[in-house]
């Protein structure tokens, strides 16, 4: 999204399954709750979609539905305003929440000035308040015209049989018209501000501290995935010393988020407002020693295995793993990443793990931000 158009994607992702060209909106209900499934849209900073979820004995029934939704959703002006009402009620809820503000701030201090990462995904009171039903129905068909549509399908039906209902679905629906193209300053911020305080009147405080983290495409990706199940989790680094050891939050953990461009790593500690400074400092000194001297060969070998372990999990479940090899091969790293993941995590060595902690976590590049009295 353009920063002027900053929201519009999740509220078309709110309006999708409202209504379509023949179900009206009671329809639609009935026969996606009656089926025991799911439809909804969904939005993130890279991704826009519609999600169906059923027993495969429904797959028959639904997937009309889920086409029209996709291909023909009517857009009702009632559910419209209602959905920017909801959505303005989630800004004003964030601006309240030192949680929400401190990882907004540490976005848009991390990220250039016009970065699509730098502002949240569901917009501004400012562009909400401009947004009209014909922004929503022209986002629409812009999308339709896209080039980098993906469909994907997991479940017990044969290949043969998904290929035939996607084409009845999509008849003679032409997508992949263009593909989008979007100037992002991407550059990285050559004069980060190394502490910003944000004031609020709250008993806690709240601290982000991070970095410039990676894209889905990086090959570092698997050793970036082991060093922070080192730091996370109750048997992690920064619970064991900032919690357990040092009593210095109620609240501590790792952060990781890739995207189609670098994303962010670090760490979200939460304190007394006299603990502030000196967690601020601990959280930082975590990054500095695992940078320097590299996590032991018993703290690699857990994190491996919570991480194949929870992939295993992931496994089982047809609607996260139809979404993961979705979004992979949408993000331009390919559905069989998902499969071929527990591999690559499995490979990552001990000095793999040292030397994307050195290549992230320089001191030089840390941003910290806070939030709190």
């Amino acid at each position: 999204e353009n920063e002027g158009d900053s929201g519009i994607h999740n509220l078309l992702s709110g309006s999708l399954c409202e209504e379509s060209e023949n179900y009206p909106y009671k329809d639609i209900l009935s026969l996606v709750e009656g089926g025991a499934a799911s439809l909804a849209g969904f939005s993130g900073k890279d991704s826009f979609g519609l999600n169906l979820h059923c027993l495969s004995t429904q797959t028959h029934q639904l997937l009309p539905i889920f086409f029209e939704c996709l291909l023909e959703p009517r857009f009702c002006k009632k559910r419209f305003a209602s959905l920017v009402g909801e959505t303005k009620e989630t800004i004003i809820f964030h601006e309240d929440s030192p949680s929400s503000v401190v990882m907004r701030e540490f976005a848009k201090h991390m990220f250039p000035s016009g970065h699509p990462y730098a502002r949240p995904t569901y917009g501004s009171l400012e562009t909400l308040e401009a947004f009209q039903l014909a922004n929503l129905e022209d986002t629409h068909k812009s999308l339709l015209k896209r080039s980098d549509w993906v469909l994907s399908c997991v479940g017990s039906l044969a290949k043969e049989e998904v290929q035939r209902i996607l084409n009845q679905g999509l008849g003679g629906q032409a997508l992949g018209l263009y593909r989008l193209n979007l100037t992002v300053p991407d550059g990285r911020v050559d004069a980060l501000p190394r502490r910003n305080h944000i004031k609020m009147q709250k008993e806690q405080s709240h601290v982000v501290v991070g970095f410039r983290g990676l894209d889905w495409r990086s090959s570092m990706r698997p050793a970036l995935d082991v060093l922070m199940a080192v730091l996370g989790g109750q048997g992690g680094r920064l619970f064991a010393s900032l919690r357990e050891e040092k009593a210095l939050a109620y609240s501590v953990s790792p952060i990781l988020s890739y995207g189609v461009m670098d994303g962010i790593v670090g760490g979200y500690i939460a304190c007394s407002n006299q603990k502030v400074d000196y967690a601020s400092e601990a959280l930082c000194a975590q990054f500095d020693q695992i940078a320097c001297g590299g996590p032991t060969l018993n703290e690699i070998e857990r994190a491996k295995n919570h991480l194949v372990g929870q992939h295993e999990l992931d496994n089982q479940s047809p609607e996260t793993k139809g979404m993961s090899m979705g979004l992979m091969e949408l993000y331009g790293v390919g559905h069989r990443d998902f499969l071929a993941y527990p591999d690559k995590v499995l490979n990552v060595s001990v000095d793999d793990v040292i030397n994307v902690a050195r290549s992230v976590f320089k001191s030089e590049a840390r941003l910290c931000v806070s939030v709190g009295g």
